[in-house]
């Protein structure tokens, strides 16, 4: 069976470079964490929280989430190829150096963000 974070708090944690493949995230917060490093390829993390965490090098390849919350996130230099996140909030967030190819934010609010760099 595959690893289930659903509706967990994980607000602040460090899990620099966990390895949490194929999770479900769905409703789990993850405010202000670190998951830089981590591989979360394929993940699903509908509804949830990713609010000022930072994501600088991580896998999200084949990620989904629908409904996530992601204000002022770092995902720089991360993979965000084939993802798919909509109608989420990810105002603010840094996208400096990331790899986006395939990625589809339909609906979401990206104002502000910071794609400096960006891989399409």
């Amino acid at each position: 069976s595959k690893t289930s974070f659903e509706h967990a708090s994980l607000k602040g944690a460090s899990l620099r470079g966990v390895g949490l493949s194929s999770a479900s995230l769905k409703h789990a917060s993850f405010a202000h964490a670190d998951l830089s490093q981590s591989d979360l390829s394929g993940v699903n993390a509908n509804d949830a929280s990713f609010v000022n965490a930072t994501l600088s090098f991580a896998s999200l390849t084949g990620a989904s989430g629908q409904g996530v919350m992601a204000e002022n996130a770092n995902f720089s230099l991360a993979r965000l190829d084939n993802a798919f996140f909509s109608g989420g909030n990810l105002k603010g967030a840094f996208f400096r150096g990331a790899d986006l190819t395939g990625a589809s934010f339909n609906d979401a609010l990206i104002e502000q963000a910071d794609f400096t760099g960006l891989r399409l």
